[in-house]
């Protein structure tokens, strides 16, 4: 099991678009060794990575941010069950992991930054609702066996 983050408080998206924006703020919240950005700064950082409607491209752009040297992450693909279960308990030993993935209740790609597992549910900071949620695994890998999902971790 990896450490909670539930003191690091959950934050709202302000539109349909920023979740990637809202979720790295949060992260940087979250993890001391990282300058805090607030989601105004990020959505700013990265608006050249934007589609028309304002949501970050994916995966390239996505991937793009997370790969950015200020972040110290690398990314991994997340493609099949069963999960590399090695790789999430090396990955949630160094701080919160920014998840894009393709949500079946927002139609699309989405993004969250997951804290902690145990028996194969994980907690996430979901910014569509702004709040620390529960949810199985598989809410992120089924949707991501067909639009591969990027899993954004530190080293």
């Amino acid at each position: 099991m990896s450490k909670s983050y539930h003191y690091v408080p959950a934050m709202q998206q302000p539109d349909r678009t920023s979740c990637w924006s809202t979720a790295m703020s949060w992260w940087t919240m979250a993890i001391p060794a990282v300058k805090n950005h607030s989601e105004i700064e990020i959505l700013g950082m990265y608006h050249h990575l934007t589609g028309d409607d304002g949501g970050l491209k994916f995966p390239d752009g996505f991937k793009a941010m997370l790969e950015d040297p200020k972040w110290g992450m690398m990314t991994d693909r997340i493609s099949a069950i069963p999960m590399n279960w090695e790789l999430c308990e090396k990955a949630f030993k160094k701080g919160p992991i920014v998840c894009g993935y393709w949500d079946i209740n927002v139609n699309g790609y989405h993004a969250v930054a997951l804290y902690n597992y145990k028996d194969f549910e994980i907690w996430a900071m979901d910014p569509n609702g702004g709040s620390h949620v529960k949810r199985g695994m598989d809410y992120y890998v089924f949707g991501s066996l067909k639009h591969k999902g990027i899993f954004g971790y530190r080293t």
